[in-house]
C-alpha cells in the first residue's frame, strides 16, 4: 500500500524529479504508436470515412465498399486492441487490469437500458439530433440551424450509415431488445417491418454512439487523475465518473452534452501530458480534443483554457529556465499549433459553416443563440433563486455528498503547503473554475451544461478523497490495529465504501431501472389494452408517444400543456379522456411555484381539472422504475342529450367508417359495424332504437350492444354484452342498462352516469332515433 502515503512525500512524484525543466517524452511509447497494425488500423478508419464523405456528398449507399472497409477496421483494430493490452500487460500489469477493469464496469453500465424507451416519445433533444442525423444520411448534408454543433448530427449520420453496413443484423438486434423489454401491446415492431423498426434501428445506432463514448470516456477520465496524483487517484476518477448518476443518464440520451465531456476529458488528459513534455504532437492533439468538444457543444470549447495554462507554466517560473532557444522557439509555437489544430477541427465537423459563414454566425438560430438565450433568456423552472447553489445541489447528487465533502477538505489540505502536486493542481484549475463560473453567471439552469466540466470534476474529487484518505492511512499507522498491511487494506475498503456507496447505490439503481419498462411505457400497454375504439384522448408532452392509437381505433391529440387549453374546451365533450404529466404540470402546481400572468390561469386549471375529473388511473415512478407520473382523467358530466333523431343521431355518433351517416340516420352496410354514444346512463336505464331493420324488429338476430362507464375504460370484447330485443309495439329495438359494478369513490350510487355504449346492429339495418326511458319512470310503470 505504498501509494497511500501523504502526498509529495514518500510517493515518487513524476514532477520533482526535475522542476526546472520539463519531463522529455520517452521513445518508446511515441514509437508503439508507430507500428504498422496502428498505422493501417488508422488507415482503415480513415477509408472507412472517405466512403461516409462520399456516401453523403452523392447519396450514394456504397454498401460494398463500406462493408469491406468496415470489417478491415474490425479486424484490425481488434489485433492494435490485443496487442496493446499485451503490451501494458508486460510493462504496467496493475495498470492495465485497472484500465480494463474500469472500461469493463463502464460498457456494462452504459450499454444496460440503452433501449431505455427506444420506441417512444424523444426525450430532451433526442428527436433533434435523429432528425438532422437521418437528413444527412439521406444527402441532404447543408444543416441550416446552429443552435447545436453540427459534430453529433455528422457523427450520427456516420453511425446510420454503419447500421445499413451491417442490414439485417441491426434491424434484427433492433427488434430483439425491443420485443425483450416490452409487452406485445406497447410494442409497435410486433407486426412492423417499417417506419416503426427503421426508427428504432435508427434511434439505436445512435443511443450506442453516444452510450459508448460516455463508457470509453472513463480512460481519459482515469489519465487525468492518474497525472494528478497518481494511478490510485486515476482509478478513483474512473470510478467517480463511472458512478456518477448524471453521467450514467445523460450517456444514456442521444444528446450532445456527453459526447462533449468525452472530448473534454481527452483534451484535459492530454493538457495535462502537455504540462510534462511540451511536444508539437501533444500540443496538436490537445488542440484537436478541444475543437471536437466544443464542436459537441460550444461551452465546451471553455476547455481551451486548460491548453493555455498548461502552456503558460512552461514560460513562467523555474520550467522556463534551462531550454535551448531552438526548445524555447518550439515551445512558443505549441499554443499557435494547438490553438489552429482546434479551429480547423471545429470546423470541419460542421461542413455547412462554410457554406454561409454569416448566416452560421449571426441569424437568429446560428452560434449565438445560446449566448442570446442564457444571457438574458429563460423559462418557467430554469430560473432558481441562486444558480450557484443549483449546482452545487446536482453536484451532491451526483457524486454524493460524504464524498464530495471529502474531496472538499483533501483539496483544501492539499492546497496549504507547496509540493509538486499541488503546483499540478493550481495549473489545471483554469478550465473548471471559469466554466463553472460561467454556469453561475448564466441566467438559467440546465443539469446537463455540467457534463463538460465533469471528468475534470470527477479528477478533482478522486485527488481531494485520495488525500483526506493517505492522511488516514498514515494516522492509522500509529494505531496497532492498523500496523498491519490486511488491517490497511480493510481501513481503506471500508472508507471507500462509505464514500462511494451514494453514488454507486443510486446509478446501479438507475441502470437497472432503465432497463425496465418505464412509466410512459406500461402507459402506452395499458392504453392499449383499456381504451375502446371511438374514444379521443388528449395527452400532453412528457406523455408516451401513442403513434399507434389509430390502430386501436383510438383518437390521439396532442398539446404542450392540457391547461393551454381553455378548460370550457376541455369539458365540452370533444375529449372523452386527458393523459397529463408531471414532467408538464408540475411547473405550475408546485407550491414553491412562482407564477406570473397565464400561468396562474394554467394553474388553476390544472387544478380544477385535477379536482373535479375521476381519476382513472395514476402511474408512478420508483426506486426501480423511471418515468414521470402520469394521470389518466376521465371527461365525465359532457355527453348527448336524449332523444337523439336523424342528424342530430348522425352528428353524435362515433362511427369506424364515416360512410355509415346519413342525412336521417346510421346505415350499417357490413358485418360487425357499430356505433359509440355517449350518453348519461344508470342501472335499469332502458333506450328505444327507431329505424329500419332487414327482417323486422323482431328478427333482428345478433343485434346486441356493449356497455361500459367513460370512467372505467376497458376493451370492447370485455365489456357487458346486452342483447338487442324487439320492442312490444314490433316498431324498434330496446336494450335495457345492466348493472356495471361499482362506480369509483367519487360517484353517487345509484345516481346516472357518462356511459360509453356500443350499438351493433345487422347488416342493412338503419338507425333513424334514439329514445329514452329512465329506470324511475320505468319502476313508476
Amino acid at each position: 500500500m505504498s501509494d497511500l502515503t501523504p502526498l509529495g512525500a514518500a510517493r515518487r512524484d513524476r514532477a520533482s524529479t526535475s522542476p526546472g525543466t520539463a519531463t522529455p517524452p520517452t521513445s518508446g511509447g511515441d514509437a508503439a504508436w508507430r507500428h504498422p497494425l496502428h498505422l493501417a488500423t488508422a488507415g482503415a478508419a480513415l477509408t472507412l470515412a472517405t466512403l461516409w464523405v462520399v456516401h453523403v456528398a452523392r447519396a450514394t449507399p456504397l454498401l460494398g465498399p463500406g462493408r469491406i472497409a468496415l470489417a478491415a477496421l474490425m479486424a484490425l483494430g481488434g489485433g492494435s486492441l490485443l496487442r496493446l493490452l499485451a503490451a501494458g500487460w508486460r510493462r504496467r500489469r496493475a495498470r492495465t487490469l485497472g484500465a480494463a477493469g474500469l472500461l469493463l464496469l463502464a460498457l456494462t453500465l452504459r450499454l444496460s437500458g440503452v433501449t431505455h424507451e427506444l420506441v417512444e416519445q424523444s426525450y430532451l433533444d433526442e428527436g433533434t439530433y435523429l432528425h438532422h442525423a437521418q437528413q444527412i444520411d439521406a444527402g441532404q448534408w447543408v444543416r441550416g440551424s446552429f443552435v447545436y454543433p453540427h459534430l453529433l448530427y455528422n457523427s450520427g449520420a456516420m453511425a446510420l450509415w454503419i447500421s445499413d453496413l451491417v442490414e439485417p443484423l441491426s434491424s434484427r438486434l433492433a427488434r430483439a431488445l425491443v420485443d425483450q423489454r416490452l409487452p406485445a401491446a406497447a410494442n409497435p415492431l410486433v407486426a412492423d417491418a417499417g417506419p416503426d423498426l427503421r426508427f428504432a434501428r435508427d434511434r439505436l445506432a445512435l443511443r450506442l454512439l453516444v452510450a459508448l463514448l460516455g463508457a470509453f470516456a472513463v480512460l481519459p477520465v482515469a489519465w487525468l487523475g492518474g497525472q494528478l496524483g497518481g494511478p490510485l487517484v486515476g482509478l478513483l476518477a474512473g470510478a467517480a465518473w463511472i458512478f456518477s448518476p448524471l453521467v450514467n443518464e445523460g450517456a444514456h440520451l442521444v444528446i450532445s452534452d456527453w459526447p462533449s465531456a468525452c472530448f473534454a476529458a481527452c483534451a484535459l488528459a492530454l493538457a495535462m501530458r502537455w504540462y510534462e513534455c511540451e511536444t508539437w504532437a501533444v500540443a496538436s492533439a490537445a488542440g484537436a480534443a478541444a475543437g471536437l468538444a466544443a464542436g459537441a457543444k460550444y461551452p465546451a470549447g471553455v476547455v481551451a483554457l486548460a491548453l493555455i495554462g498548461v502552456w503558460l507554466s512552461h514560460r513562467i517560473g523555474p520550467r522556463s529556465s534551462g531550454r535551448s532557444s531552438l526548445a524555447g522557439a518550439r515551445g512558443l509555437l505549441a499554443l499557435p499549433l494547438a490553438g489552429a489544430t482546434s479551429l480547423a477541427v471545429f470546423l470541419a465537423v460542421s461542413p455547412t459553416f462554410f457554406v454561409d459563414p454569416a448566416h452560421a454566425l449571426l441569424s437568429p438560430r446560428g452560434m449565438l443563440f445560446g449566448l442570446r438565450q442564457y444571457g438574458g433568456g429563460g423559462w418557467l423552472g430554469v430560473q432558481p433563486d441562486s444558480n450557484a447553489v443549483y449546482y452545487l445541489e446536482r453536484l451532491g447528487e451526483s457524486f454524493g455528498w460524504p464524498l464530495l465533502v471529502t474531496a472538499a477538505c483533501g483539496l483544501a489540505l492539499l492546497l496549504r503547503r507547496p509540493t509538486p502536486t499541488r503546483t499540478r493542481l493550481l495549473w489545471a484549475l483554469p478550465f473548471p473554475v471559469a466554466y463553472l463560473a460561467l454556469l453561475a453567471a448564466m441566467s438559467m439552469v440546465v443539469k446537463r451544461n455540467l457534463a463538460p466540466v465533469m471528468p475534470a470534476l470527477c479528477a478533482l474529487v478522486a485527488l481531494g478523497a485520495f488525500v483526506v484518505l493517505a492522511r488516514l492511512v498514515a494516522a492509522s499507522q500509529r494505531v496497532a490495529l492498523f500496523r498491519g498491511t490486511p488491517a490497511r487494506v480493510v481501513l481503506v475498503a471500508l472508507v471507500l465504501l462509505a464514500l462511494f456507496a451514494v453514488p454507486v447505490a443510486e446509478t446501479v439503481r438507475q441502470s437497472l431501472a432503465l432497463a425496465r419498462p418505464s412509466t410512459r411505457e406500461l402507459a402506452t400497454a395499458r392504453l392499449a389494452a383499456q381504451l375502446p375504439p371511438g374514444v379521443h384522448l388528449l395527452k400532453e408532452s412528457y406523455t408516451p408517444r401513442l403513434h399507434l392509437a389509430e390502430s386501436w381505433g383510438v383518437r390521439s391529440s396532442n398539446s404542450r400543456f392540457l391547461a393551454r387549453r381553455p378548460l370550457e374546451e376541455l369539458l365540452a365533450g370533444e375529449y372523452d379522456y386527458l393523459l397529463a404529466s408531471s414532467s408538464a404540470y408540475t411547473r405550475f402546481v408546485r407550491e414553491d411555484a412562482e407564477l406570473e400572468g397565464h400561468h396562474v390561469e394554467m394553474s388553476a386549471t390544472y387544478q380544477r381539472l385535477f379536482d373535479e375529473l375521476p381519476e382513472v388511473w395514476r402511474l408512478r415512478p420508483g426506486r426501480w422504475r423511471e418515468g414521470p407520473v402520469l394521470r389518466l382523467l376521465a371527461v365525465e358530466g359532457t355527453t348527448a342529450g336524449l332523444p337523439l333523431d336523424g342528424a342530430e343521431l348522425a352528428r353524435e355518433a362515433v362511427l369506424p367508417d364515416d360512410s355509415m351517416r346519413g342525412a336521417a340516420g346510421l346505415r350499417f352496410t357490413l358485418p360487425g359495424q357499430w356505433a359509440l354514444l355517449r350518453l348519461s346512463l344508470r342501472p335499469g336505464d332502458e333506450l328505444a332504437l327507431e329505424g329500419h331493420f332487414p327482417g323486422g324488429a323482431q328478427s333482428a338476430d345478433g343485434a346486441h350492444a356493449r356497455l361500459t362507464r367513460r370512467a372505467q375504460p376497458q376493451a370492447l370484447e370485455r365489456m357487458p354484452s346486452v342483447s338487442l330485443l324487439g320492442s312490444d309495439d314490433g316498431q324498434g329495438l330496446t336494450v335495457r342498462v345492466p348493472d356495471l359494478g361499482e362506480a369509483g369513490p367519487q360517484a353517487t350510487p345509484g345516481a346516472s352516469s357518462a356511459t360509453l355504449i356500443y350499438l351493433f346492429l345487422p347488416e342493412g339495418s338503419v338507425l333513424e332515433g334514439v329514445r329514452h326511458r329512465s329506470a324511475l319512470e320505468l319502476n313508476e310503470d
